[in-house]
């Protein structure tokens, strides 16, 4: 399904994933298969670095807009079995909703001071790089 046969990649976009096999389904047929196709992605690559963590890993902090669809949470949770708990960055008082604004909040500033936002170890990038460039009017 996906084009992750490059191990190396670590950051991908829509142009990623090859998601042709809901092409002719009906609305809710597509969007299980595509919530399933999802889960699997996620499960996979989270059993994967759990595994190089030596199992020490025993709970994970959802955020974002997917922490609110139960139907892909369950999914994922099925996937990691009872070993690992998926909980809601929600329940920690911290309002899942602005978790991602605050992030690109954060990304802008810097790119704004011309400061790194993508490392080597994190997107694969060659070098730590900045943001593009600001244009003031």
């Amino acid at each position: 399904y996906a084009n992750r046969l490059n191990k190396q990649k670590r950051s991908f976009d829509v142009n990623d994933f090859d998601i042709s096999f809901a092409r002719g389904l009906s609305l809710a047929d597509g969007a299980r298969t595509l919530t399933d196709f999802t889960a699997n992605l996620i499960g996979e690559e989270l059993e994967f670095n759990i595994s190089k963590n030596n199992n020490r890993i025993k709970s994970i902090i959802t955020c974002g807009g997917g922490r609110k669809n139960k139907i892909l949470i369950n999914k994922i949770q099925e996937f990691l079995g009872s070993s690992i708990k998926l909980k809601s960055i929600d329940d920690f008082e911290i309002d899942g909703d602005f978790v991602e604004s605050q992030a690109f909040a954060f990304l802008a500033i810097r790119s704004y001071e011309k400061m790194p936002i993508s490392f080597p170890k994190t997107t694969g990038c060659l070098k730590p790089c900045t943001g593009g460039e600001v244009i003031e009017s």
